[in-house]
Order: C-alpha cells, then sequence, then structure tokens
C-alpha cells in the first residue's frame, strides 16, 4: 500500500498534495503577496506545539505569528494567511475569502 495522497513516502520521492492542500495567492504575487492556504494544511499536532502556541498572539479570529519579516495569520476556522506584509493586510485577504 502507497502512502496517502499529499504525503511524502520515505523513500525520498514526493507525491502530488490533494487539490485542497494546495496554497492559493490572494492579490498580487510580488513582494506583498499573501498566500492562503486552506483548512486542515497545517496537521493539528504542529498548532498545539507549546514552543509554537507561546509564539502566536490572539487576534480577532485566530492567532498570528509576526515577525520582522513575515506574518502568519491562522484562523479559528483553520485557514491560514502568511505573506511579507502587515498583520492588517492579512486580515484584509481573510475577511475576502
Amino acid at each position: 500500500m502507497g502512502p496517502k495522497q499529499g504525503s511524502a513516502p520515505h523513500d525520498g520521492s514526493t507525491t502530488r498534495p490533494s487539490a485542497g492542500a494546495l496554497p492559493a495567492h490572494a492579490g498580487s504575487r510580488g513582494w506583498d503577496s499573501v498566500v492562503r492556504l486552506p483548512a486542515g494544511s497545517i496537521p493539528p499536532s504542529v498548532l498545539s506545539n507549546q514552543q509554537i502556541a507561546q509564539a502566536l498572539q490572539p487576534v480577532p479570529g485566530g492567532r498570528a505569528l509576526t515577525t520582522s519579516l513575515v506574518n502568519i495569520l491562522i484562523l479559528d476556522d483553520g485557514r491560514i494567511f502568511a505573506g511579507m506584509v502587515p498583520l492588517d493586510r492579512l486580515e484584509s485577504a481573510a475577511a475576502a475569502g
């Protein structure tokens, strides 16, 4: 039995991720682009990791990881928005869909 779709087999080869797990761009594709990941793109174990949980700050509708280089918005519904843009830009992209 082969690996499930979207997972990497142990032999170093890769499989194609399921269509619902592919990231999408919200807006432009330059430095100010926002990447949108559908709910379920990150395993729950990653978000429940204590070190990651400590780095996330609560924001309306979810949690955010903010740095001087990149911001990541993880919504309560599981969608994820990331980019080298201010957090309010991620929140606007999330509100738009």
